[in-house]
């Protein structure tokens, strides 16, 4: 069967193309070494609701070396990629500290964190279906040159999904 949702090709930068005029619309994409989490569109909450307007239907894919996991849905907020775009900033201007990415249930967890001695980023991702039958993790070491374009898929996100204050 096909992918319904078939990853964007990278650009010249490394991040992936932005779609042209002519072509549909399609989901941002966030990627990471083997990570891609890509970002379907508002879950199915009422979004005349401020506090539902943030929550967002997701899919994950994960591959490394001899291993593969698709979680076809996960929920996150854009506030969960507002904090992690903010620690990526962080990470970028002093390579210290954790960049998190979490859903909002034990599906996915993502920590990104910096070695300032040797300009490296650790990637850790905990990522699973089934979170009462199965654990999976993997790591991925990415230089900090990646950053720029991780931030601007953040960023890319946001603009689709914004987040919305609360009154």
């Amino acid at each position: 069967m096909a992918d319904p949702h078939p990853p964007r090709a990278p650009s010249a930068s490394g991040s992936p193309s932005a779609p042209t005029a002519a072509a549909p619309r399609t989901c941002p994409i966030l990627r990471v070494g083997g990570f891609e989490l890509e970002v379907c569109g508002p879950t199915a909450h009422e979004i005349d609701d401020t506090w539902d307007a943030d929550w967002l239907a997701a899919r994950v894919a994960c591959a490394a070396d001899g291993a593969e996991l698709t979680v076809p849905r996960i929920v996150l907020t854009s506030w969960s990629i507002r904090r992690f775009l903010e620690g990526l900033l962080a990470l970028e201007h002093s390579l210290a500290g954790c960049a998190f990415l979490a859903a909002e249930g034990p599906q996915l967890a993502l920590c990104a964190t910096g070695d300032p001695r040797t300009g490296h980023i650790t990637v850790r991702v905990d990522v699973t279906p089934d979170c009462a039958m199965q654990g999976h993790w993997f790591r991925f070491d990415v230089d900090q040159t990646f950053l720029a374009g991780l931030i601007d898929e953040c960023r890319g996100i946001l603009t689709a999904y914004p987040t919305h204050e609360m009154e």
